[in-house]
């Protein structure tokens, strides 16, 4: 193990694009860390705002700069920092996402606790726009977060909401490979598969790592949302033998049915949210159709029937 007083232990990937008002406060949670042997490679990707400058304000040696000069998106930045990172660990942190002080701490110790674990990841805190806490922290009744091999679990539905409550050993990246770029959602969701396919994970419990920040102009809350991204990824997931090599024919089929069935349910999520309730309920049919009896989309299904969504559903609806 490197001395960690000689070199940042955690390299930080930040992707950005047009983050001027929102960068500062990300950057500001990393320079708040308890632990703070870290890096951040921050990847430009094109922006047309201030977010360089808004960086570069910081005066943080600590945040190394690279630039896109033209859209590549998420994936190819992330696959840029990835290509300099130098830390043991990895973290994947969104230019609009925030750590809470002892989220590196707590990689670090259960890191040195669990030498056999090569992913850790925790619970998400929601955020409001201006960062606020959106209701309590809690973890997901519905789909409770496994230790261990956890690729099953993952292949049925994306169980880590934001990259920053996932911390994983370099070895496991460089096993894993680059993000895939040719996916325009769900990237992420590959991503873990991928990595779930040859790495051991550990749920840490207890309070949040990572505040997941909800915009209003950000594409993921836009209220057309058509499935068909999501699905294209879940045909990457299946047909990819790294993946699907360890599971039986129909086992594997059984977990596909259940991956497109989360992709109509989180469809069908941006259209209750808008309260369009017609094309939320048929998204909701074709998710209960591919899988059978779950329990959220039935309780979905119930509300977008009665045309009624109670404040506690809208703020699950992510």
């Amino acid at each position: 193990m490197t001395d960690p007083e000689n070199k940042a232990l955690f390299s930080i990937i930040t992707p950005a694009r047009n983050l001027e008002t929102l960068i500062g406060y990300t950057m500001r949670s990393l320079q708040e860390q308890t632990y703070r042997h870290w890096e951040c490679l921050v990847v430009d990707d094109a922006s047309t705002d201030g977010t360089v400058e808004a960086l570069r304000a910081l005066d943080e040696p600590r945040i190394k700069l690279f630039f896109h000069e033209e859209r590549q998106g998420v994936s190819a930045a992330r696959n840029t920092a990835l290509e300099h990172a130098s830390g043991d660990y990895l973290l994947f942190l969104d230019g609009d996402d925030l750590l809470f002080s002892q989220t590196l701490e707590r990689f670090y110790q259960g890191f040195q606790q669990h030498p056999e674990s090569d992913v850790l990841y925790g619970e998400i805190q929601i955020l409001q726009e201006d960062g606020s806490p959106m209701g309590k922290a809690k973890g997901s009744f519905f789909h409770p977060r496994p230790t261990g091999h956890i690729l099953p679990a993952l292949l049925k539905r994306n169980l880590i909401t934001t990259g920053a409550t996932l911390a994983l050993r370099a070895e496991a990246a460089h096993r894993t490979g680059g993000f895939n770029p040719s996916l325009a959602i769900a990237e992420d969701w590959e991503y873990w598969c991928r990595l779930a396919a040859t790495s051991t994970f550990r749920y840490l419990g207890g309070s949040p790592v990572a505040g997941y920040r909800i915009r209003q102009d950000s594409a993921s809350r836009s209220g057309e949302h058509s499935p068909d991204t999501g699905l294209a990824a879940v045909e990457t997931i299946f047909s990819n033998p790294l993946i699907t090599g360890t599971l039986t024919q129909k086992r594997c089929a059984s977990l596909k049915r259940e991956a497109q069935a989360s992709v109509y349910e989180y469809a069908a999520n941006h259209y209750l949210r808008t309260h369009r309730w017609r094309e939320g309920r048929l998204l909701l049919w074709k998710s209960i159709r591919h899988a059978g009896f779950r329990p959220r989309p039935w309780i979905l299904l119930i509300f977008a029937i009665l045309g009624f969504q109670p404040g506690w559903l809208a703020k699950r609806l992510k």
